[in-house]
């Protein structure tokens, strides 16, 4: 096992939800509040994003919603905000590979979340 491999162990651990493995694209998904949490290894990155389902708002408010991933930075890490083919939003963002830790994941993602309840402010 990997450094990474334990690492996602620990966080699925930490999180009550048993030992997270990767499957074969190196991406691990759970559910967490009715949003689903991804994690992905990419060569030197970490890829963590969580979707939730759009809230039924005026276009105007969702479009600065997702400005705001573009602009605003939290903690200094930035965030990006898209919304998926099935009307979704994913709020994203990426920690280097070599920085990887449950340190690093659960402020990675408590920025995901900030960014979520800005979208359940929208519903």
């Amino acid at each position: 096992m990997s450094w990474i491999e334990d690492t996602l162990a620990d966080i699925g651990r930490d999180l009550g939800l048993g030992s997270l493995q990767m499957g074969p694209q190196r991406l691990v998904t759970f559910e967490i509040g009715g949003d689903t949490v991804g994690i992905q290894v990419l060569d030197d990155t970490v890829l963590i994003y969580r979707l939730s389902t759009a809230p039924a708002a005026p276009t105007v408010s969702l479009y600065h919603l997702l400005l705001l991933g573009h602009f605003e930075n939290l903690r200094a890490r930035p965030l990006q905000t898209g919304l998926t083919s099935d009307s979704r939003i994913c709020v994203a963002t990426r920690i280097p590979a070599r920085t990887f830790d449950r340190v690093t994941f659960r402020q990675a993602f408590e920025d995901l979340s900030e960014r979520m309840q800005s979208v359940a402010a929208l519903r």
